[in-house]
């Protein structure tokens, strides 16, 4: 990996303002763990913090590494085509780890409490699927030099992401509102993301391009 390749793309300013962000993000995180904490049993903390830890260590895998490509990469098309695939690959695994848990039934249940995990397992490739697209979206924004609008995707999730745990758990809510909420604040930093910067797209070039990166992943 050329490391001045990708030193080279983040700017001062532009890594100011994305540390603003950050900050601001975990400033609103914090503020509503008190409030969290009185509104969620512990046991539902429990699970929401298993499921999302295993969410987020399987998240580094199912993008196959390709988002680590998108900021080093020499041409626009080339950025595009580690976009795509990684963001193909998660969803691709994400389907086939639901098929998993369809086809494990209820031996899942007799593994493990049917009120507790079991009753969640079904939303941890969806959330899988989430935090992986966040790591190829913030990749994708820095490759387009728009640290304003990662700093933005960050605010935007974590704000999303609190006001609706709280709501959720004030209708009574366990885990599964705990998982939800971070989920749809994932999807919510991602809608204002791509609202402010360009998508990748399928072009034939990179369409190309994300044969050739294929070939070679499986030569």
């Amino acid at each position: 990996m050329n490391l001045g390749a990708i030193f080279g793309r983040i700017r001062l300013g532009g890594a100011l303002r994305l540390a603003r962000g950050t900050v601001l993000a975990q400033l609103v995180t914090l503020a509503a763990v008190p409030l969290l904490a009185r509104i969620f049993p512990a046991e539902a903390f429990g699970l929401f913090g298993f499921a999302s830890t295993a969410a987020a260590a399987l998240s580094v895998v199912v993008t196959l590494r390709y988002d680590q490509g998108i900021l080093p990469a020499k041409h626009p098309r080339e950025a595009a085509a580690c976009a795509i695939l990684a963001l193909m690959a998660a969803a691709g695994f994400c389907a086939a780890f639901e098929l998993g848990l369809a086809l494990a039934g209820t031996h899942l249940e007799a593994w493990v409490s049917p009120g507790g995990l079991a009753a969640i397992a079904w939303m941890v490739p969806i959330s899988m699927a989430l935090q992986a697209w966040t790591l190829v979206a913030v990749q994708w924004g820095l490759r387009q030099h728009r640290d304003d609008a990662v700093a933005g995707f960050y605010l935007v999730r974590a704000m999303a992401m609190t006001g609706l745990q709280v709501a959720g758990g004030l209708l009574g809510g366990g885990a599964a509102a705990l998982l939800a909420g971070q989920m749809l604040g994932s999807l919510a930093g991602l809608v204002a993301l791509f609202g402010r910067v360009r998508p990748p797209r399928l072009e034939a070039a990179a369409g190309r391009r994300i044969a050739q990166l294929q070939d070679a992943a499986w030569a």
